[in-house]
């Protein structure tokens, strides 16, 4: 405050003193503005944690107005209760890294994440607009609801672990708008959608960690386009059924599918395997190829149609990791076949061993994904029975080129030589119309053989005998 006796003042002087005044309203002005102005005052970025799905979590920025510069330093901490999960598969594309271990005070675990960008990472960010910085997930361990955080407390600020983000070298850093509360922090169960075979489709859940519970409650939609094909011969071992009828929108089909299993829910499941609840099969009345989908929509959030998976009243639902994507939905070719493997024939009883299938050593899923078969197929089962000797290949050729390709799939040998397709039965389902091709037949320890004539695929059955020891230029059966 400046104090001035305007009994000393003479006239000359007041115009001085209106100047000197005029002048110091102009300092406190700009002054004003600059702080307005300032880095880290008007301009903010905020920071936010959220639950993007059952175990997953994303670290997002969000700036209060549009900014075009780079990031030159950002740090942060997370904040969790002791003794809860672990935090697992950090990826960041700004490079951001755990500093140290984490750290534990107060029955939290605390870890601090910081980057400095070594380009000056460039950022052009529209206001109120979410930016990912950091992606992470829990082990699934635990057995309760906790909050995971972005701390400001105490601790953060006494080892230099609050948030801070900084712009070619200017402080812009705002608050945290937002915090992972109330997060599950059991086995998360993911559900996918398959096509195994040609007309089939199946529903498979995933757990992410291993699981010794009841599958309490169960519910999700399938989505397909209108107008195509309907779907049929639906299947469950947990009591899934469609509620309602099929509904059409908006140029879709909507299914939804519940239960609510009682003491056929008990499962004992494994970490990442998958385990199928629901098969069915569309009618081979389409063409060409559509998706079929677990919906996660607009519509099935609207219409209680959202997949829902539930352990003892506890919330496990997951994400959807697989979807039937180009389907075939005209009408699947169907074949019959036997074979013999010579190297597995034992004369006396006119069947082959499945030595392998009872040392434990056949998988579950067809073992043809490598040199020199590269067969891309997704054929599996959830068990096998005695009976199966191993996986084979089997190739329909064009009656014209039998060097040239037109379908093939995997497929179960049984002991007495039917061919069975992964549902067991002894149909195998081709996507190509019926007619007459070459058969051929591959398997992992002998050498492949060909039909020695072309097979009505539709009907005929034709007996085929692979050799282990004979190399010929023309295979025949």
């Amino acid at each position: 405050m400046i104090l001035v006796n305007l009994k000393k003042i003479t006239t000359g002087n007041r115009i001085m003193i209106k100047i000197f005044n005029l002048l110091l309203l102009s300092i406190f002005f700009h002054f004003l503005l600059n702080a307005q102005n300032a880095p880290g005052r008007s301009v903010e970025v905020d920071i936010g944690l959220f639950n993007s799905d059952c175990s997953s979590f994303e670290v997002r920025l969000k700036a209060n107005e549009n900014i075009n510069s780079s990031l030159t330093n950002l740090q942060f901490t997370i904040k969790w209760p002791e003794n809860s999960v672990e935090l697992i598969n950090f990826a960041s594309d700004l490079n951001l890294e755990q500093q140290g271990p984490v750290f534990t005070s107060n029955s939290h675990n605390y870890a601090v994440f910081a980057t400095v960008p070594t380009g000056s990472e460039p950022v052009n960010w529209l206001a109120d607009e979410e930016y990912l910085v950091m992606s992470f997930e829990h082990d699934q361990s635990g057995n309760e609801a906790i909050d995971i955080v972005i701390a400001q407390d105490s601790w953060t600020g006494q080892n230099n672990g609050e948030y801070y983000l900084e712009l070619l070298g200017s402080d812009y850093t705002g608050s945290v708008y937002h915090n992972a509360s109330n997060v599950y922090t059991g086995v998360c169960i993911d559900i996918g959608l398959f096509n195994p075979v040609c007309a089939k489709l199946e529903v498979k859940l995933r757990p992410g960690a291993d699981v010794d519970s009841y599958l309490s409650n169960i519910q999700f939609t399938v989505k397909w386009p209108a107008g195509t094909v309907s779907l049929i011969n639906a299947s469950s071992d947990f009591g899934i059924e469609q509620q309602g009828p099929v509904v059409t929108h908006e140029n879709f089909n909507y299914a939804v599918y519940a239960a609510a299993p009682t003491s056929s829910g008990g499962i004992n499941w494994n970490a990442g395997e998958e385990y199928r609840i629901l098969s069915f099969e569309h009618d081979q009345t389409g063409s060409g190829n559509a998706d079929f989908v677990i919906a996660q929509d607009a519509w099935s959030s609207q219409n209680n149609g959202m997949y829902y998976a539930e352990l003892l009243g506890t919330d496990a639902s997951g994400i959807v990791y697989h979807d039937a994507t180009e389907t075939y939905i005209g009408n699947c070719n169907e074949t019959s076949l036997r074979v013999i493997l010579q190297g597995a024939y034992d004369e006396g009883s006119g069947c082959m061993r499945n030595d392998i299938n009872t040392a434990g050593s056949l998988p579950l899923t067809q073992p043809y994904n490598m040199a020199p078969w590269n067969y891309g197929g997704i054929e599996s089962v959830q068990s096998l029975a005695d009976s199966i000797v191993d996986w084979i290949i089997v190739e329909l050729r064009d009656e014209n080129d039998a060097g040239k390709l037109i379908d093939q799939r995997a497929a179960l040998l049984s002991k007495n030589g039917i061919v069975l397709d992964t549902d067991f039965s002894e149909e195998l389902r081709f996507e190509t119309s019926a007619g007459n091709y070459y058969l051929v037949v591959k398997h992992r320890n002998h050498v492949p053989v060909m039909s020695g004539n072309t097979c009505l695929t539709s009907q005929y059955h034709r007996s085929l005998r692979l050799h282990r020891d004979c190399h010929y230029s023309t295979l025949s059966a």
